[in-house]
């Protein structure tokens, strides 16, 4: 008897394909299961953040690629993005992050868990962003939306190298833009600043307002900046022990400062500003203070100490200090032009409505600053060791004849004969009248049209002028002009609050759609700001719904302005970045010239200490679209999710069995099962 016990083909591979079919179904309805979301909805290459979590794992990634490195940082990150799809959506490589809302650390609602994270609404309160492989180096796109509440409390072992929102951003791609931090509590001990505790990137178009306290390199928005800053602001109060400024603690190296603007109460004890608290050699250009500034050592109304060039800027604060104190700079070794101060100035030795103590050059520059002090007071300078041109102050508003308080060496109140010496050239005391009489360049102002901005391209400075004044009807003084709007015309009225009696001309505006406004569809422009670059108009169509027009009206004064001594300009908490336009071009308000120059630049000394870090290029990469896309709804962190990007490895059930299955098939089918057993 014969007997054959085989495996035959057909009904194994029958079996095979059946156990496949199976395996994959069931893994099509797992990854179906598994939705992956979409993190850069409008496709502009920003990656969305909808919750507090978000914003703080954005130190995993500084470089804005949606990728994090180190599996702790890796784990972190997709805690905060679950479920990514491929790049988080991006078309192409991810390029930073953007804000989708506004955010406060102290609702719930901004936590994707629905709860108050109380590490950082107490005790040290937030860790500022920072990676280990360096600053943040990436495009942070607020796109005008506010964080509210940040609480900060960082000394001794916790306080670290820098403190604000962000450590320290990077030279070559940092670039923070659009957003606002509103009720800040920030307390550390050196570079500390609300929003960035030392900046090599750029800033732009952002605010804070609230409270900054720390010790050394102390600024409202940036403690120590090393790169840009553009159309930004800064109110609350900051205070500090060296180096304090209202916006900036302090300037180093090349780097520019322009449009931009603080309200904020600034106290400090040496080297505070309204603005800066020193400036080392940064340009600044169309820049204010309005805020009350007092110290003991080097205080100003704008800047503490200054090494730089500072044009078309102007202080309306309330300036009060011990030594050196100036209504608009305490100490000045660089270049001031076309500026002026307005506030009340009281110092006690060697004081000045305008400088405290100058080796610098001034030109085109006036001040109506009440003085006060004790010894070397003077309605301009308190002591001149440089060069004055075409300087003045007014003797009526600040109550002195004495222009450069040295002059006046036997302190009678007078420049006369009874003093050794002569009055200083160049500063010139005149009435009130004749300050505000000139309705141009002409007679004291004759020789201040000059094109220090070389707007013209020649290098003349004598050519292509009327670069920073409006002088108005007869009866106002001469005001700084801007373009903070963007639209290729300077007024007096977009450069702030300035003071005198003007009133800035109405403007209606004109809708750009078809459809005709109702008798209710009228703007409101908040009133909060006459510096704003761009003021946003709230537009109500009651009846008729298809209105879409887009209306930009001029920003409004208020009717009558008056020179006060408190400052009125307030920053609502929740204001958006006023300054939302980019001129075009870079002013350059050093005066350069193939000619004979009117301004004598003379040497200062003693010069600047050395800076710590070596001017550097900014590098920028172009911006993306700044549209605002739909918050992004809390999911769940997928199990076993290995990637930032989306990728997610995982072995489905039975899937194992399938594969030692087919991995056995072959060996089935090349070599069978045959077994003969003859009988």
């Amino acid at each position: 008897m014969k007997w054959r016990v085989g495996l035959t083909l057909g009904p194994l591979l029958a079996v095979l394909v059946a156990l496949l079919l199976l395996s994959v179904f069931t893994d099509r309805e797992r990854v179906s299961a598994q939705t992956l979301i979409d993190y850069d909805t409008d496709d502009d290459g920003l990656i969305e953040i909808a919750y507090l979590e978000q914003l703080d794992a954005i130190r995993w990634d500084p470089y804005g690629v949606g990728i994090a490195d180190g599996t702790e940082a890796r784990s972190a990150y997709e805690a905060a993005f679950p479920g990514a799809a491929d790049g988080m959506g991006c078309v192409g490589l991810c390029s930073g992050y953007e804000m989708t809302r506004d955010l406060d650390f102290n609702s719930d609602d901004s936590y994707a868990t629905g709860v108050v994270n109380k590490d950082w609404t107490t005790g040290a309160g937030w860790m500022p962003i920072y990676s280990d492989r360096g600053g943040f180096n990436t495009i942070f796109e607020g796109n005008g939306f506010t964080i509210s509440h940040l609480y900060i409390k960082r000394r001794g072992a916790t306080a670290g190298a820098s403190t604000g929102l962000f450590r320290f951003t990077h030279r070559e791609f940092g670039h923070i833009r659009r957003l606002g931090l509103v009720s800040v509590d920030v307390r550390g001990e050196s570079r500390v600043g609300g929003l960035v505790g030392h900046n090599e990137g750029r800033i732009t178009e952002s605010y804070v307002s609230g409270r900054v306290q720390g010790d050394k390199d102390v600024g409202g928005l940036v403690g120590h900046h090393f790169g840009e800053i553009r159309n930004s602001h800064s109110s609350g109060e900051v205070s500090g022990s060296t180096n304090v400024g209202g916006l900036v603690g302090t300037v180093s190296g090349n780097s520019p400062v322009t449009l931009s603007y603080s309200n904020a109460y600034v106290t400090g004890i040496d080297l505070t500003g309204g603005l800066v608290g020193v400036n080392y050699a940064g340009p600044i250009f169309q820049y204010y203070a309005t805020g009350r500034v007092s110290g003991r050592t080097d205080i100003g109304g704008l800047v503490g100490r200054n090494w730089g060039t500072i044009s078309a800027t102007y202080a309306t604060g309330n300036v009060s200090g011990v030594h050196i104190t100036g209504g608009l700079i305490g100490a000045n070794e660089g270049t001031l032009i076309a500026s002026y101060s307005t506030g009340r100035m009281r110092g006690k030795f060697i004081s000045g409505g305008l400088i405290g103590a100058n080796g610098g050059t001034l030109f085109a520059v006036y001040s109506t600053a009440k003085t006060s002090g004790d010894r070397a007071t003077g309605g301009l300078v308190g002591v001149n060791d440089g060069t004055i041109i075409e300087s003045f102050w007014d003797i009526e508003k600040s109550d002195t004849l004495v222009g450069v308080g040295a002059d006046d060496r036997n302190r009678d109140g007078r420049v006369g004969s009874g003093d050794i010496g002569r009055q200083t050239l160049g500063a010139r005391g005149l009435r009130t009248r004749q300050l505000r009489s000139p309705t141009g360049y002409t007679g004291i102002y004759i020789d201040w049209d000059r094109d220090f901005d070389n707007a013209d391209g020649d290098f003349d400075e004598g050519t292509g002028g009327e670069d920073f004044w409006d002088f108005g009807t007869s009866g106002n003084y001469p005001l700084l002009i801007a373009d903070s709007d963007g639209d290729g015309i300077e007024n007096w009225w977009e450069f702030g609050r300035q003071h005198g009696r003007r009133i800035a001309p109405t403007r209606t505006p004109t809708p750009t759609g078809t459809a005709t406004p109702s008798a209710t569809d009228t703007p409101t422009v908040s009133p909060t700001s006459t510096a704003a670059a761009t003021s946003t108009a709230t537009v109500t169509a009651t009846a008729t719904p298809t209105n879409t027009s887009t209306r930009t009206p001029t920003p409004t004064p208020t009717p009558t302005q008056t020179n006060t001594a408190v400052p009125t300009h307030t920053i609502a908490p929740s204001q958006t970045p006023t300054h939302t336009a980019t001129p075009t071009g870079t002013p350059i308000p050093a005066p350069a010239s193939t000619s004979t120059p009117i301004v004598i630049v003379v040497t200062a000394t003693p010069g600047p200490p050395e800076p710590t870090q070596t001017p550097i290029i900014v590098v920028v990469t172009a911006e993306s679209s700044t549209s605002t896309p739909t918050p992004i709804a809390t999911v769940a962190p997928p199990p076993m999710s290995s990637s930032g990007c989306g990728f997610a490895a995982r072995i489905p059930p039975g899937a194992a069995a399938v594969n030692l299955l087919l991995l056995a098939a072959p060996l089935v089918i090349l070599g069978g099962v045959r077994r003969i057993r003859r009988k």
